[in-house]
């Protein structure tokens, strides 16, 4: 890939972020800067991927506590942005029948091939068409592995930082 072109597996930004609480600092990570926080209207339950247990630890798997809200989001916007995407259309196409998988796709980023926990659920597919409210998400999946935060297809990553960015009512 040349150096100006853009890299098709992009990662989320990351943003580490100090919040106070009456038993002391608690640690939060999400994809928005303050400015964009600020601009939605302040830092809702949803654009919280998760908490740090312990700063001095680092963004690491057993030092990370995912958020159910973020993670209920993050389905929410894939059950709906999916359907559009020209690669699943493509995918439901090819498929006929059956289901297509929504992967995270820090796997090939990883140089390894994709494992139960790289999916981030399903779309039952049925005459080569992706069936309306039916996706099922994976349980299994991680938002942080030892390979980093998840790294859904750029459309989708599209989708949910937009999503984050809109303010909150």
């Amino acid at each position: 890939m040349a150096p100006d072109e853009p890299d098709p597996l992009r990662r989320f930004p990351l943003y580490l972020i100090e919040a106070r609480e009456p038993e002391g600092p608690v640690y939060l990570l999400t994809f928005l800067t303050l400015d964009e926080l600020e601009q939605a209207g302040g830092l809702h339950p949803h654009a919280i991927v998760g908490k740090i247990l312990d700063p001095d630890a680092g963004v690491v798997p057993d030092n990370f506590a995912r958020n159910r809200a973020f993670v209920d989001f993050m389905h929410a916007v894939i059950r709906q942005s999916v359907p559009t995407i020209l690669d699943y259309i493509v995918a439901a196409a090819e498929a006929g029948d059956g289901q297509i998988l929504v992967l995270d796709e820090r796997a090939a980023l990883a140089g390894r091939t994709e494992e139960e926990a790289d999916v981030i659920g399903t779309f039952e597919v049925s005459g080569g068409r992706i069936v309306p409210d039916s996706y099922t998400p994976a349980e299994d999946h991680w938002i942080l592995s030892d390979d980093g935060i998840f790294t859904p297809h750029p459309a989708i990553q599209d989708a949910i930082l937009a999503a984050l960015r809109a303010p909150v009512h």
